[in-house]
């Protein structure tokens, strides 16, 4: 059962000025909502727990992660970039021979 919450609705009325003003022109003209960046992929459920930062080749769990978040670089898209626990990274298929394994590099 959830819980029951007892609201005040005062508390929750609308308040025009909290919005920046291209919000009142968005919600006035009815226009769509843009197209924003989705939520962060939790890549970092994927890194040992003992991650250091810098450049390396992925290991294995974090390239099963990137597999499953659609961000594992491949012969067709050889460069991905991806954030890993608040850094962001540049992950590249290896040289011939060596394509399933990728190599991260910090970018800023």
């Amino acid at each position: 059962m959830a819980p029951f919450f007892n609201v005040d609705p005062e508390h929750f009325t609308f308040d025009p000025v909290q919005l920046p003003p291209s919000e009142h022109r968005r919600l006035l003209n009815d226009e769509p909502v843009p197209n924003e960046a989705g939520p962060l992929i939790p890549l970092s459920f994927y890194a040992p727990p003992g991650w250091q930062h810098g450049d390396q080749w992925a290991p294995e769990d974090l390239k099963e992660g990137m597999r499953l978040h659609n961000v594992l670089p491949s012969v067709l898209e050889p460069e991905k970039t991806l954030t890993l626990r608040g850094v962001n990274y540049t992950a590249t298929i290896g040289p011939p021979g060596l394509e399933h394994e990728i190599f991260l590099r910090r970018t800023i």
